[in-house]
């Protein structure tokens, strides 16, 4: 049993809140932080995100799949189709990054 005075009770209570987790995560994970800062909860949720737009991108993934049927069939490129995918190019360099820098993370910890 870890005792505290009632400002600290209330601290670690509303400091918990603030991070949508217990009193008893809040404590583990100060107790663990990497080195980074970074919590376990954190890295779970960058990584979900990162999950999350993996399934937008195969969405669109669909999407350029058609239309590249259209062009091989004889319709016109857009100057939008080429923006977009450039685009597309920059935010998929920008996600890979980011899945390398949590997955560096993660080893060195």
């Amino acid at each position: 049993m870890l005792k505290l005075t009632e400002f600290e009770d209330n601290a670690l209570y509303f400091k918990a809140q603030e991070q949508n987790v217990s009193v008893q995560r809040l404590l583990v994970e100060s107790a663990l932080t990497f080195e980074s800062g970074d919590t376990a909860t954190n890295r779970k949720a960058a990584v979900q995100s990162i999950l999350r737009a993996e399934r937008q991108l195969a969405a669109i993934g669909n999407n350029l799949n058609q239309i590249a049927r259209g062009v091989n069939a004889g319709a016109p490129v857009s100057a939008e189709l080429h923006h977009s995918l450039e685009f597309l190019r920059g935010v998929l360099m920008r996600l890979d990054d980011a899945a390398s820098s949590i997955a560096k993370v993660g080893v060195s910890s």
